[in-house]
């Protein structure tokens, strides 16, 4: 099982692969050209994370979900740019699964309010690895998918017990 993690971003979209064996595969941050079109911005993001499916075949996607923001029109360029991302996931067939920025947290440090350098320590203890990004989106990215694979490590050991129980 491939995980891709999504940071969905306006400037700066950060994504990152990880195995069902806490290895990364991948991470990157794609950043955008501040003098490119907003509608150019979506497309460029639109088929980046295509090709990323397209090069490592990943079976699952998670992708941070919004949170309250206070400028109206930041939120609206953000569920913009995850609407292109999630429509590109879509139509390459594969899942989408959706986490606040809190369960992300939660899921990797016990701690729902953890800091970005608390998260990007837990990130790089979790897969061994030196994680080499300055605005943290693809660290973001590779926690995303950190959490998804925590969260279906979960349900399958609740499964497990489920099965265990109505067989007793």
């Amino acid at each position: 099982m491939l995980t891709l993690g999504i940071d969905p971003g306006s400037k700066v979209t950060g994504f990152g692969i990880v195995d069902g064996k806490n290895v990364c595969v991948m991470y990157e941050s794609f950043k955008l050209s501040p003098k490119m079109d907003f509608a150019d911005k979506l497309n460029a993001l639109h088929r980046r994370v295509i090709e990323i499916i397209n090069i490592f075949h990943p079976t699952e996607t998670a992708i941070e979900k919004a949170f309250v923001f206070m400028n109206a029109t930041t939120a609206l360029k953000l569920g913009e740019v995850r609407g292109s991302l999630i429509a590109a996931v879509r139509n390459c067939n594969l899942p989408v699964y959706e986490y606040t920025p809190t369960s992300i947290k939660r899921s990797l440090t016990g701690y729902g309010r953890a800091t970005k350098e608390e998260v990007k320590v837990a990130v790089e203890n979790i897969l061994h690895t030196k994680i080499n990004d300055k605005g943290n989106n693809a660290t973001d990215a590779l926690a995303i998918a950190l959490c998804h694979i925590r969260h279906l490590e979960n349900l399958s050991q609740q499964d497990a017990c489920n099965v265990t129980h109505k067989h007793i």
